[in-house]
C-alpha cells in the first residue's frame, strides 16, 4: 500500500495525525507531512484507510497498485522531471517596492527588518502574493498555446526573506484521457533548497470554456461556527458582502503590472514583459478605496500585537472568463471558514474566504478562495 498527499488541498484539519501517527505529522504551519508513496506497513494501514476516509477536503489517496512499482515510480518521476519548466527571480528591495507600488501592497513588514522583527518575523518579508505571481508567469512562458490555466493553488509555507533567489519550478503530469486535462506540479524553492510555495495548476485545452458547474468542490460543507460565534462574525458565514466595482483597467496598468513581476526575474523574456494581455492573477482593485481585501466585515484589524499580525497563506482559483482591457470587475465576498489551530508561530487564527470576479456582461472571471493567518 502506497498513498499520497496532495498538500495543495490540505487545510489542516489534522485527522490524519490522529488515527496514523506513524504515517503523518503535522507541520509547524498546522498541516499534513508525509512521503509520498512510501510503503505503508501492514500494522499501519488501519489508519491510513481511516485518514483517508476522514479527511474532509480529500487531500490523501490510495496509489492505485500499477504505480505501486519503485522501478514504475521511478521511471515516471524521471520522464517527468525531463520536462521541468523553470523561470528565477530575485528577492530585492527595488523589486518588492515596484510590486508593492502597483498591488497597492505596503506592509512595513515588507520594507523595513526591524518592524518586521518586531512581530516575529526573521527579517524583511516578501508577499505572498507576489510569489503566486511568479508562478503564473512561469507558466505562461512555458505552457504551449493549445493550453490554458484553467485552476491554480498554492500554498505558502515558508517566508521569502530579502535576498533569497526564488525559482519558481513545474512538472506536468500526463494528460488524463478522460477529462483531457493536466496537472502540473509546482512550487518555488530558495536557494537553500527549501519549498516555499507548493501548488499545482490544472491545463485544459485551449477554447474550452470551463464550467462553474463541473468545479469539485473541496471544503468541508459545515465551518466552524463555535469559532466564528467566539470571534462574533458568525451572521457573515455564506453572508455575501456588497459588490464592489474596479475601475476599467487600463493598459498602462497592465504594463506596469508585468514590468513590476518581471523586475527582479533572471530570464523572464521581453515578449511576456510587453504582452498587452491582462495576466490572470492581474489585481483590477488595486489603488480602488472601496477594495480593501484585508478590511473585508469579517477581518480583525491588522496591527503588531499578537493576534492582529497577518500572513497570507495561500490561493485556490478557478478561471473562467479572461479579463480584457476596459474591463470593470464587479467583486463579491463572502466567509467560508474560520479555525483556529497552533503552529510555530503560536496559536493561529486561519479565515477562508471567497471572492467572485465578474465582468461588464455579468460572466463569472474568477473565484478565489483564499486564506488569511493571523497570528
Amino acid at each position: 500500500m502506497r498513498i499520497k498527499l496532495d498538500k495543495t488541498i490540505c487545510d489542516g484539519f489534522g485527522p490524519c495525525a490522529t488515527h496514523a501517527p506513524e504515517v503523518f505529522s503535522l507541520d509547524d504551519w498546522g498541516y499534513a507531512a508525509t512521503r509520498n508513496g512510501r510503503p505503508i506497513s501492514a500494522d499501519h494501514r488501519d489508519g491510513v484507510r481511516r485518514a483517508i476516509l476522514d479527511c474532509p477536503v480529500h487531500a490523501i489517496s490510495e496509489l492505485p497498485a500499477s504505480t505501486q512499482s519503485s522501478r514504475a515510480n521511478s521511471s515516471n518521476d524521471s520522464a517527468a522531471h525531463r520536462r521541468t519548466w523553470s523561470r528565477t527571480w530575485d528577492s530585492t528591495a527595488e523589486g518588492w517596492e515596484r510590486f508593492a507600488a502597483v498591488n497597492d501592497e505596503f506592509f512595513s513588514a515588507h520594507s523595513h527588518p526591524d518592524k518586521a522583527k518586531a512581530v516575529g518575523l526573521p527579517g524583511a518579508v516578501g508577499m505572498g502574493n507576489l510569489r503566486f505571481q511568479y508562478q503564473n508567469a512561469m507558466l505562461d512562458c512555458c505552457v504551449p498555446p493549445d493550453l490554458q490555466v484553467a485552476r491554480y493553488q498554492c500554498r505558502l509555507t515558508e517566508l521569502d526573506i530579502l535576498g533569497d533567489r526564488l525559482t519558481a519550478w513545474a512538472v506536468p503530469e500526463p494528460m488524463d484521457d478522460a477529462t483531457a486535462a493536466i496537472v502540473v506540479r509546482m512550487g518555488v524553492r530558495n536557494q537553500r533548497d527549501e519549498e516555499c510555495a507548493p501548488g499545482r495548476a490544472i491545463l485544459t485545452p485551449s477554447g474550452a470554456r470551463p464550467s462553474e458547474a463541473a468545479d469539485q468542490g473541496t471544503r468541508p460543507p459545515e465551518p466552524d461556527a463555535a469559532t466564528a460565534r467566539q470571534l462574533g462574525i458568525e451572521h457573515w458565514l455564506h453572508r455575501t458582502s456588497d459588490p464592489i466595482h474596479s475601475w476599467p483597467i487600463g493598459a498602462n496598468d497592465v504594463m506596469r503590472w508585468r514590468i513590476a513581476i518581471a523586475w527582479a526575474a533572471r530570464d523572464i523574456n521581453a515578449e511576456w514583459t510587453h504582452s498587452p494581455a491582462v495576466p490572470r492573477l492581474f489585481n483590477p482593485f488595486a489603488w480602488n478605496p472601496h477594495y480593501r481585501p484585508a478590511e473585508f466585515p469579517w477581518m480583525p484589524a491588522v496591527g503588531e500585537t499578537p493576534g492582529t499580525r497577518v500572513l497570507n497563506g495561500g490561493i485556490d482559483v478557478h478561471f473562467y472568463t479572461p479579463m480584457e482591457i476596459g474591463d470593470t470587475v464587479t467583486c463579491s465576498a463572502r466567509l467560508l471558514d474560520c479555525r483556529i489551530r497552533s503552529g510555530s508561530l503560536g496559536e493561529m487564527l486561519i479565515l477562508t474566504d471567497e471572492q467572485r470576479w465578474t465582468n461588464p456582461a455579468g460572466a463569472l472571471i474568477n473565484k478565489i478562495i483564499r486564506s488569511t493567518i493571523y497570528y
